[in-house]
């Protein structure tokens, strides 16, 4: 009976002294049990932008002529430093992606190419996602050559019986010539008139 009251007591004390501590040892920090109350814990922040450029990505930009290419740039940084070798999904409402995810690289960009190559003309959303958290950034595809202004002329010439003139009555007939000049009065071919 005696040995069955010291394996009591021995299990009793056991018990109560790993019971009593209710500190930490300080070796696993202030919160060894991942409560989330750990006053040493550092979370790192990510980062991510995107930004649509020129064609030879050097200036930065929103609109582009309808059958113009753009360069596509996400960037991922960690606490402010360039992340390596991270995937970065891309998707858009608007034209062609030459790729629908790209690693970053040493600077944290992933780089791609965005086409418009049925000319459609229009606003869209492009979308660059990573690790479930994404950013979007508008852009526009314009009619034509917005940098350069084209300006036309319309030369009308007005025939009666093979003879130019300038009035007719009423009741006879006229031929009318037209031709459209560029800027520098040359002749523009292959442009349709109505009247």
């Amino acid at each position: 009976m005696q040995l069955k009251n010291v394996w009591f007591y021995s299990l009793l004390c056991s018990t109560l002294t790993l019971c009593s501590c209710g500190g930490v040892s300080g070796d696993n920090g202030d919160d060894p049990f991942g409560t989330g109350t750990d006053s040493d814990d550092t979370t790192s922040s990510y980062t991510l932008t995107l930004s649509t450029l020129d064609e030879q990505c050097s200036t930065s930009s929103q609109s582009f002529t309808a059958d113009q290419n753009s360069c596509v740039q996400a960037r991922l940084l960690q606490d402010g430093s360039p992340v390596q070798g991270e995937i970065v999904t891309f998707s858009n409402t608007l034209g062609t992606l030459s790729v629908s995810s790209k690693l970053t690289n040493a600077d944290g960009v992933a780089q791609i190419t965005l086409s418009n190559n049925d000319a459609e003309v229009g606003a869209g959303v492009l979308t660059a996602t990573y690790d479930g958290e994404s950013t979007d950034h508008n852009y526009e595809y314009l009619f034509g050559d917005s940098s350069i202004e084209q300006t036309a002329a319309i030369q009308v010439t007005m025939f009666s019986n093979g003879i130019g003139v300038n009035r007719f009555q009423a009741d006879s007939q006229v031929q009318l010539q037209t031709e459209i000049l560029d800027a520098n009065d040359t002749p523009i071919a292959r442009r349709g008139r109505h009247f």
